[in-house]
């Protein structure tokens, strides 16, 4: 029976938003993706609110416009993963993301990927009251201000995967308590600044760090070359200053390093390998 199907992946063709309507029967629904279609238009909230039943929603990569509210969202209470965003080819219109400041979603998430979508410009209260979140990716959101210091420590003991790209986030990069289980940061083309002292040694298995384009000054820490799991780090087009540290071989697997257009100074270390 239709009503009965839990599992629907229709991602990856070249169906239109049309089929979102017609999922009402779906009721059992526990996972849809819809992703990388060529759906347009706005989203019927009664179409979303008849699945009441999803636990991962994925409409990413695609082209849809207008407005998400919390109507959107008010039946859909078990949902833990939610992907949305707009493809980089759709720019005659927009995707927004606006629900009241205080507003409080009646799910738990672990995994939020937003991309494409205004959802700023404050740092927005509902993914602040999102604590249990594992995977999180807002890239070109519009989000501005400070990370709140709060949030980061209650999702830093399980945070995998930070991904904040391409918004205007600004403050400085202390981060004074321990990521355990991060190994991907994405923090490019935002307004941090400040130095790095004590970041990335707070997450010790990381290997995947992006601080590309923000304003971050100081030395590169000697700490970074103690990074064991590291293979990508870029903090090009950044005002660092001073020598590069000399001991990249502790870096393991390491394979990319750009710290291109800053000012740094010196000669560049034989355990770069070059």
């Amino acid at each position: 029976m239709v009503s009965e199907l839990q599992y629907l992946d229709l991602s990856s063709n070249s169906l239109s938003s049309s089929i979102l309507e017609s999922l009402g029967n779906f009721s059992s629904l526990k996972s849809l993706d819809l992703s990388s279609n060529l759906m347009n238009g706005s989203i019927n909230p009664q179409s979303l609110g008849q699945l009441s039943q999803l636990v991962d929603l994925d409409l990413s990569w695609n082209s849809w416009e207008g407005v998400l509210t919390e109507s959107h969202f008010i039946n859909l209470t078990r949902l833990e993963a939610f992907q949305i965003g707009r493809d980089r080819a759709a720019t005659n219109s927009s995707l927004i993301f606006d629900v009241a400041h205080d507003w409080v979603p009646p799910f738990k998430l672990h995994t939020v990927r937003i991309e494409n979508t205004r959802v700023g410009p404050a740092f927005p209260v509902w993914l602040q009251s999102q604590t249990q979140l594992v995977d999180v990716q807002l890239k070109n959101t519009g989000i501005s201000g400070i990370i709140p210091d709060e949030w980061l420590l209650k999702i830093s003991s399980q945070i995998e995967s930070l991904y904040l790209p391409k918004n205007n986030i600004s403050g400085k990069l202390l981060f004074p308590f321990k990521f355990p289980k991060l190994t991907e940061m994405d923090l490019h083309h935002n307004q941090f600044e400040g130095t790095l002292e004590l970041f990335p040694t707070n997450a010790p298995l990381l290997h995947y760090l992006d601080l590309y384009d923000n304003h971050l000054t100081g030395s590169i820490p000697p700490s970074i070359c103690k990074m064991q799991f590291m293979e990508v780090f870029s903090l090009g087009n950044n005002q660092l200053s001073g020598e590069l540290p000399l001991s990249w071989s502790l870096c393991g697997d390491i394979s990319v390093v750009d710290v291109g257009n800053n000012n740094l100074s010196g000669n560049i270390p034989s355990s770069v390998g070059v």
